[in-house]
This record gives C-alpha cells, sequence and structure tokens, in this order.
C-alpha cells in the first residue's frame, strides 16, 4: 500500500515501522520526498505496478525492516525484481542490527542503532540521489 507520493526514491517499510517515517519524510520538499509503501504480507505475489514505476522513475529502492537481513523481506522483495528484470540502480537495505553497544532501551534506541530511525533513512535515501 502506498502512503506518500514524492519525487525521490521509493521505500518500502515493512510493517509498523511505516508509522514512524510518515511525518518527517512528509516534511520533505516533493523533489525528493520519497514515494513510501507499507508491506503487511508475506509471501510476497505480485508487485503493484506503480512500485514497479516508482522504483524506475528514480532507481533508488530502500527497505526498511526489523528483521536481520538474510531470509527478510528485502531480500525476497530483491530476488523478485532481479528476477522480473527490473532491479533498481541502487538497493538500500536497514534492517535490525541485533545489539551493536550491547545496551538494552526502548524500541526507539534500538531502532536508532539499527538505522532503522527516520533520520538514518533520510540521510541513506537523500544521499543515494547524489550518487546516481
Amino acid at each position: 500500500r502506498k502512503l506518500i507520493s514524492g519525487g525521490g526514491a521509493a521505500v518500502v517499510a515493512v510493517g509498523p515501522l511505516a508509522g514512524s517515517l510518515l511525518s518527517p519524510m512528509n516534511e520533505l520538499p516533493i523533489p525528493v520526498r520519497p514515494n513510501v509503501w507499507c508491506l503487511t504480507e508475506l509471501p510476497l505475489c505480485d508487485l503493484p505496478a506503480p512500485l514497479l514505476e516508482d522504483i524506475a522513475r528514480n532507481g533508488v529502492l530502500c527497505v526498511v525492516e526489523e528483521h536481520v537481513a538474510q531470509g527478510s523481506a528485502g531480500a525476497m522483495l530483491a530476488v523478485k525484481l532481479l528476477t522480473a528484470g527490473c532491479p533498481p540502480r541502487r538497493f538500500i537495505h536497514h534492517t535490525a542490527c541485533g545489539y551493536p553497544s550491547a545496551r538494552y532501551g526502548s524500541q526507539k534506541f534500538h531502532r536508532r542503532e539499527s538505522g532503522l530511525d527516520p533520520a538514518s533513512v533520510i540521510t541513506a535515501i537523500l544521499g543515494s540521489n547524489e550518487a546516481i
């Protein structure tokens, strides 16, 4: 389901992470504002044509999820895109990193440590536009 439209990267947020990204991303100027999609069901079936159009238009796909990379929704999405012959020029994958600081804390703390917080995701996608 598409939640935000813009002229920037395609962002697929898995589950409740999408909610944390909405307000900060919606405040970005339209030319760089990402197209934010929420993934709520697995396994992945056919990808919506508008999502494929968003990925092709900007060339950047960023997947954000609170899971480890191996066997993740991002990995499944990457395989789907590659086998369909429509890979993004740049694939950014933000996943859970465990406990990098060996400290415990709130969900917000752990999202920040793993780069799943809005500021980290925005920095990654805005920086990726310069590289294209």
